[in-house]
C-alpha cells in the first residue's frame, strides 16, 4: 500500500528547521573547541593535575608547543618575504617541521591566530602537497573550514587542479580502464552524451530534481569538455594529462573535499568550480588507467580516491548545471572505478559515495544505470556478506567482529546508492535479485549493527521483498528475522511520536528508499551523530523510516502463506494495532492495515487480532482516508469480521454503513474513470 508522501512546504519548514539548529549547534560547538583549546588545564592542583601533567609530558602531541608553530611561522613568513613568494628548498623543511605539531589543538588554534592560513594558502603554488596537507588537517576544525576558504585556499586549490589536469590531450574511455563490462558496454556513447536524460516523476521525498539547476539538460561538451577517447587498449598518456603529476592534484582535492565540509564553503566552491572548469577535469582524472611515467599505481589509486571524494562532496544538495551537463561521461567514469577490482576497496567505497549523491538528479540515474552502475554496487555489497573476512575460520567472535567492521563501512552509502538507482525500473531489478535477503538479513538481526547500518538495509529490504518471493522466503527461513522486527518496531514506538528534528513527523514513514528515497540529501554517511539526526528527522518527515520500513517488510512478509504464524509467534500482531492507534505515525497505517488484513486469514492470528484495539483505527480510516489505505482498511474490516467479536464491535460502530459508503464511493471513482 502507497500513501501520498509529504507536501513538499511542510518538508521545506522542516529542512529550514534542521538547518538553523544545526547551525546552531556548529557555532557552540566552534566556541567550545577554542576555549578548551586556549583554557589549558586551569589552575587546579592536586595529584590528579599532577597525574595528568605527567602524561602530557609523556605524549607528544599533547606536549607540543605553541611557541614553537610561532617560530615556524616566522621563519616561513621570512622566507617568503625573501624569496617573493616563498621556494621548495626554503618553505617545505619549515612545513614538515610544522606537520606534526597540528595534532595538537592548541597548536593548530595558535596556528590560526597567528595568520597561519593565509600564509600556507601563500604557499599553495609553490608547494602544494605539504601545504595542503597542512591546510587539510586544519579544516578538522570547521571554524578553519571557512577561514581557508575566506582566505583564497579553496580558490588556489581549484587554480591548482586546473594547471595540474589538462584537457587538450587525449586520454583511454573508462572501458580500458578495467573498469567492468558495463561500464565498458557504454562508455562510449557516455563520453558522446548525445542522450538526453529523462525527467522521472517520483514521488519520494527527497527524490525530486532539486529545483530548476537538477533538471535534465543535455550534455553540451565544448572544447573544455572531456575529449574523445583514445582507441581501446592504448595505455592513456598520463603525463601529458598531469604535467605537474599526481601528488600537487590530489593535495589539492583532498583539501578541498575537507573544505567542503562546511556549508558555505561547499556552496561557493560548487560555484567556483563550474568557472575554473574541475568538474571535466575530475572526468579526466577518474578516467585515467595508468599513472604517469615514473609515478607508481598506488599514486594514481590515491588521485582517483581522492577525485571520486571530491565529486561526492560537490554533489551533495542542488547539482549545478555545469555538473548535469557531464551526466554522461562523470557516471561512465565513476562507475568504472566502483566497479574495478583492482582498485583499492577505499577508492571504491568513495566512489560509492559519490554515486548515492549524483543519483539524487534524475539525469544521473538514468546514465548510472545506463553504465551498470547497480551491478557495480552490487559487486561491492558482496564483500560485505558474512565469512567474507580475514580472520581465522576458527575463531567465529573475532569473525564476526571483523564482517561486521567491514560491513559498517561498505553498506550504508552502497544501499543508498542502489535504493536510489531503483526509482527506476532497471534500477529496481538489482535490489529485487535473491541474493539481495542473505547479503543484508544477518546485519538486520545482528545485535551489534548501527542504527545507520539497519535503517538502510530495511530500505532496501522492504523494496526488494515487496518485489521478490525469494527475497520473503530468505526473511521467514531466518528465526531471527521476524523477532528482529518485532524488536525494531517496539524500539521505534517507545522512541515517542516526535522525530528528532521538528514536529513533522505526523507525515512520517512514506514508503521511500535510502538517500534520495529517504529523504537524504547526500546519502553519504560519515558517522557523526549530528548527520544521522539530520538524517533521521528528514527520513521521518519524509518518508521510509525505521518503522515505516518494518511494517513494509512485515506486510510483504505477511502476504506469504508461513508469514501470519511467525508474526504472531512473535508478537507482532499488537505492535500494528498500536500503530493503527497512533496517529504520529498516520503514513504507516495503510501498510499496517494491509498486515492485518492479511494476517486476519489465519485462525490462530485472527483469534490474536480480535483481542486488541483494532476495529476503531480501521473504521477511522475507512471513513476518513483515502485510496489504498481506505481500501486495506476495508479488506481487513471485512475478514476481521469472521471473528464474532470483531463483527459485534464493527456493527456497534456503525461500521457497516461506513463500509457501505466507502465502498460505493470507490465503485462510483471506478465507474467515472471506466
Amino acid at each position: 500500500a502507497a500513501l501520498a508522501p509529504s507536501p513538499r512546504p511542510q518538508m521545506a519548514a522542516l529542512r529550514a528547521e534542521i538547518e538553523s539548529a544545526r547551525r546552531e549547534a556548529a557555532i557552540s560547538a566552534d566556541l567550545a573547541a577554542d576555549l578548551a583549546a586556549a583554557g589549558g588545564e586551569g589552575a587546579a592542583s592536586g595529584p590528579a593535575t599532577e597525574e595528568a601533567a605527567a602524561a602530557g609530558a609523556e605524549d607528544p602531541i599533547r606536549a607540543a608547543d605553541p611557541l614553537r608553530v610561532r617560530e615556524i611561522l616566522d621563519a616561513l613568513q621570512s622566507a617568503v618575504s625573501v624569496s617573493g613568494g616563498g621556494s621548495d628548498a626554503a618553505a617545505d623543511p619549515l612545513l614538515d617541521q610544522l606537520s606534526p605539531l597540528l595534532a595538537n589543538p592548541k597548536c593548530r588554534l595558535c596556528l590560526r591566530q597567528a595568520g597561519g592560513i593565509a600564509l600556507l594558502v601563500r604557499l599553495l603554488p609553490v608547494s602544494a602537497p605539504r601545504a595542503a596537507l597542512l591546510l587539510t588537517k586544519l579544516c578538522g576544525d570547521r571554524r578553519a573550514q571557512l577561514e581557508v576558504h575566506q582566505s583564497g585556499g579553496t580558490t588556489a586549490a581549484l587554480r591548482g587542479i586546473k594547471a595540474g589536469v589538462r584537457l587538450d590531450t587525449p586520454t583511454v574511455s573508462p572501458a580500458a580502464a578495467g573498469g567492468g563490462a558495463a561500464a565498458g558496454r557504454t562508455a562510449e556513447s557516455a563520453v558522446q552524451g548525445d542522450k538526453v536524460a529523462r525527467r522521472v516523476a517520483i514521488e519520494e521525498v527527497g527524490s525530486e530534481d532539486d529545483g530548476e539547476e537538477s533538471r535534465a539538460h543535455p550534455p553540451t561538451h565544448t572544447a573544455a569538455g572531456p575529449p574523445a577517447p583514445s582507441p581501446a587498449g592504448q595505455p592513456a598518456p598520463s603525463s601529458g594529462v598531469l604535467p605537474r603529476g599526481l601528488a600537487p592534484v590530489t593535495a589539492h582535492l583532498r583539501l578541498l573535499t575537507a573544505g567542503c565540509s562546511h556549508p558555505t564553503v561547499s556552496e561557493r566552491v560548487r560555484q567556483a568550480a563550474a568557472a575554473e572548469e574541475t568538474y571535466p577535469r575530475l572526468v579526466r582524472l577518474l578516467a585515467l588507467s595508468a599513472p604517469p611515467e615514473n609515478e607508481a599505481l598506488a599514486s594514481l589509486h590515491q588521485a582517483h580516491g581522492a577525485a571520486a571524494a571530491l565529486v561526492g562532496a560537490l554533489s551533495c544538495g542542488v547539482k549545478s548545471k555545469a555538473l548535469i551537463s557531464l551526466a554522461a561521461p562523470l557516471s561512465a567514469a565513476i562507475v568504472a572505478r566502483a566497479a574495478s577490482v583492482a582498485a583499492p576497496l577505499d577508492v571504491r567505497m568513495s566512489c560509492a559515495t559519490a554515486i548515492g549523491n549524483l543519483s539524487t538528479s534524475s539525469a544521473f540515474r538514468t546514465q548510472l544505470i545506463q553504465v551498470g552502475g547497480p551491478e557495480a554496487l552490487l559487486s561491492l555489497a558482496r564483500l560485505a556478506s558474512p565469512g567474507n573476512s580475514s580472520a581465522q575460520a576458527g575463531d567465529a567472535k573475532n569473525r564476526l567482529a571483523r564482517d561486521l567492521v567491514r560491513a559498517e563501512a561498505l553498506l550504508p552509502n552502497t544501499l543508498a546508492a542502489l535504493n536510489n538507482l531503483s526509482l527506476l525500473p532497471d534500477g529496481m531489478a538489482a535490489i529485487s535479485a535473491p541474493e539481495i535477503g542473505p547479503l543484508l538479513v544477518p546485519w538486520l538481526v545482528e545485535a551489534g549493527a548501527s542504527r545507520l547500518l539497519r535503517r538502510r538495509a530495511l530500505a532496501v529490504l522492504a523494496k526488494g521483498a515487496n518485489r521478490s518471493a525469494d527475497i520473503v522466503a530468505h526473511v521467514l527461513r531466518d528465526r531471527r528475522a521476524v523477532p528482529a522486527l518485532t524488536r525494531l518496531i517496539e524500539a521505534e514506538l517507545g522512541r515517542g511520536a516526535e522525530p528528532a528534528g521538528g514536529t513533522a513527523g505526523a507525515n512520517a514513514q512514506v514508503a521511500a528508499g535510502a538517500a534520495a528515497g529517504m529523504g537524504e540529501s547526500g546519502g553519504a554517511a560519515d558517522g557523526e551523530a549530528g548527520d544521522e539526526t539530520e538524517a533521521e528527522a528528514l527520513e521521518d518527515g519524509g518518508g521510509g523510516g525505521m518503522l515505516g520500513n518494518c511494517v513494509r517488510l512485515i506486510t510483504a512478509c505477511a502476504r506469504d502463506a508461513a508469514g501470519p504464524p511467525a508474526l504472531c509467534d512473535a508478537g507482532a500482531l499488537p505492535l500494528l494495532a498500536a500503530i493503527l492507534r497512533t496517529p504520529a505515525h498516520a503514513s504507516s497505517h495503510g501498510n499496517a492495515a494491509l498486515a492485518v488484513a492479511e494476517c486476519a486469514t489465519e485462525p490462530r492470528s485472527l483469534a490474536v487480532l480480535a483481542v486488541q484495539a483494532v476495529v476503531p483505527p480501521l473504521l477511522d480510516m475507512a471513513h476518513r482516508a483515502q485510496g489504498q489505505a481506505m481500501k486495506n482498511a476495508a479488506i481487513a474490516l471485512a475478514r476481521l469480521a469472521k471473528n464474532e467479536h470483531c463483527l459485534n464491535a464493527i456493527r456497534e460502530a456503525h461500521g457497516i454503513e461506513i463500509l457501505a459508503r466507502a465502498m460505493k464511493g470507490d465503485v462510483a471513482k471506478t465507474m467515472a474513470r471506466g
